[in-house]
């Protein structure tokens, strides 16, 4: 599984984020940017979860922004948000796959011997 790693947040962008305004699950950037720079922080923005939306004139992340906008200023990279993937991802254990597979309840994975699941 690939993890994505940290954004760098260049210097210009960090007092961008710095000086946004946010309000609930919206980041409201202070200035309107040359298209080249808007293009800079919105990709540090879209790897932090937020997404620009033209109803809300803003770029929305799932949950409040807050604390990850204060650590890409402070740090000057963007924490991991993948984290998430991982956390959700439980393996089976080998005894208990074995168990489904070629146990008494194999109709219920219908898998034929040596199958692979991804």
């Amino acid at each position: 599984m690939a993890v994505r790693t940290s954004v760098s947040v260049p210097e210009f962008a960090r007092g961008i984020l710095a000086g946004s305004r946010i309000d609930g699950n919206n980041l409201f950037l202070p200035e309107q940017l040359s298209e080249a720079d808007y293009r800079k922080v919105n990709r540090v923005i879209e790897s932090m979860g937020g997404k620009w939306n033209r109803r809300a004139q803003a770029h929305v992340f799932p949950g409040d922004p807050t604390e990850t906008i204060a650590s890409a200023v402070a740090r000057g990279t963007t924490p991991n948000t993948d984290r998430k993937v991982l956390e959700a991802y439980f393996a089976t254990p080998e005894p208990l796959a074995r168990h489904i597979v070629a146990g008494e309840h194999s109709d219920i994975a219908a898998l034929a011997p040596g199958a692979h699941v991804p």
